[in-house]
């Protein structure tokens, strides 16, 4: 199991649960590589989970600000922090609610496994928030389930 195997663990998610997690797998490991992340960028990840894609890209040299509305799993990032220290800043709220502009100074990236309860929503925030003079996002890298990719390519 994967370095998030513990904290899945702890919080009672097991492979069987209803929450879909990333660990260290290829599929994160090709995400990562898409994402041409260098030391310095700062990255807006929603849904971290106990952080298995937060890890990876903390040891890119990023600096992530975590969003995550499920207390279960902010004691798991805390741990992150713990090792990483000031490059993560986790933020304990609801992404459809949490103004991004308020969160990063400057444009961002943005590399996300989405919850699949919010993603099109979130997509259509993000969208709308981009467009106009001052761009939030540089990029964004994004992963969704099946049945919301398809979703959103019939329409």
């Amino acid at each position: 199991m994967g370095p998030a195997g513990p904290a899945r663990r702890r919080i009672g998610c097991g492979p069987a649960g209803h929450l879909v997690l990333l660990g260290r797998s290829g599929a994160l490991s090709r995400q990562d590589a898409r994402g041409r992340r260098r030391p310095g960028d700062t990255i807006i990840e929603v849904g971290p989970g106990p952080g298995g894609l937060t890890r990876a890209l903390l040891e890119t040299g990023a600096q992530v600000i975590a969003i995550e509305r499920d207390s279960r799993f902010v004691a798991a990032l805390e741990e992150l922090r713990a090792a990483f220290g000031e490059r993560l800043i986790i933020v304990e709220a609801d992404a459809l609610k949490a103004d991004e502009r308020a969160l990063a100074v400057r444009p961002v990236k943005v590399v996300s496994n989405l919850p699949y309860n919010i993603s099109t929503e979130l997509l259509v925030k993000w969208l709308i928030a981009n467009h106009g003079d001052a761009p939030l996002w540089l990029q964004m890298t994004l992963m969704f389930q099946k049945e919301v990719a398809d979703r959103i390519l019939a329409a």
